[in-house]
């Protein structure tokens, strides 16, 4: 899925999406804040997020915030040439946002 894809970048302006209140958890580095700007170079909003805090984000930023993933690589040895090699083994989630109801 490419970048405009994701924002839905029409004519410079992004569709949001509806505003949803999660609580944010940042599952790297717990306890921390981060800080972010996201959106088009014309249409963008800046975002400080505490981890456990509940706020209203729009769809199109829960869907980046989700989609923020570290690789997992193992390392296996080769069955002809005996040399260790890397594989992607999955991902592991930076981040999670768990709707309120």
């Amino acid at each position: 899925m490419t970048k405009t894809e994701t924002m839905r970048v029409k004519d410079g302006l992004v569709d949001w999406g509806q505003e949803i209140e999660v609580e944010f958890n940042n599952l790297e580095n717990p306890g921390v804040m981060i800080e972010f700007v996201y959106g088009s170079t014309k249409d963008f909003k800046k975002y400080k997020l505490m981890h456990g805090a509940k706020v209203k984000l729009p769809e199109a930023v829960i869907r980046h915030l989700e989609s923020c993933v570290t690789p997992i690589y193992k390392y296996l040895p080769d069955a002809s040439t005996g040399a260790i090699g890397k594989k992607h083994a999955g991902n592991k989630p930076r981040f999670s946002c768990r709707r309120v109801w």
